[in-house]
């Protein structure tokens, strides 16, 4: 799930900040995965194209390569105006997310 060769580098730039970092994008994260289902009720395409936009980002950052890639195929839905399969990808993007989590917060310990 998580590519650790990125990771890995990330860590080592970050050094003694990786353990804040891991935090913020796990805040960041969370709060963004916990609004979108809003967004796509609402019809907000635009809003959720801007919160996988950021998701895609960030968690590229991490090595979430497969997370990453269903947020910008998310993203691009969005920009077309379609969220007929965003309710399905929200609910992998959560899956994935809950496995990561696991995986970044062992990592600080």
């Amino acid at each position: 799930m998580i590519d650790n060769e990125i990771l890995g580098t990330l860590q080592e730039a970050m050094d003694d900040y990786f353990p804040e970092l891991v935090g913020v994008f796990i805040k960041d994260s969370e709060s963004l995965l916990d609004n979108l289902p809003g967004s796509v009720a609402a019809g907000n395409s635009k809003e959720v194209s801007r919160m996988a936009h950021s998701l895609k980002s960030t968690s590229a950052n991490f090595g979430m390569m497969g997370f990453s890639e269903i947020c910008s195929n998310l993203e691009d839905q969005a920009d077309n105006g379609d969220l007929s399969t965003a309710d399905s990808q929200i609910e992998e993007l959560q899956e994935i997310f809950v496995h990561a989590r696991k995986q970044l917060l062992a990592m600080i310990d």
